[in-house]
């Protein structure tokens, strides 16, 4: 990081334009900088909501699976029943 002495000014949300100036809301400030710090000058991929999610939603499906048909589970959670089947297989 730059040397601090040279920045009489402490960096403030005002100083951050556009979408990263959001993300500084979300996240705070400071874990910002410290993005900032360690991911600066490089790609950083986020995934979708449904990706973020998946292996909580698969354990939900073979939660309910183990207790209702299959069939049943997959109508609700709105997946095919292969997959219902897939990761009963998976999880046993």
């Amino acid at each position: 990081m730059k040397d601090e002495s040279f920045y009489p000014f402490e960096f403030e949300l005002s100083d951050i334009d556009g979408d990263l100036r959001v993300f500084a809301e979300i996240i705070g400030i400071d874990a910002l900088r410290k993005l900032v710090e360690e991911y600066c000058g490089t790609v950083v991929y986020f995934p979708t909501e449904r990706r973020f999610y998946q292996p909580f939603v698969n354990r939900c499906i073979v939660h309910d699976a183990t207790y209702n048909p299959p069939a049943e589970t997959a109508k609700k959670s709105k997946v095919s029943l292969g997959h219902v089947h897939k990761l009963l297989k998976l999880m046993r």
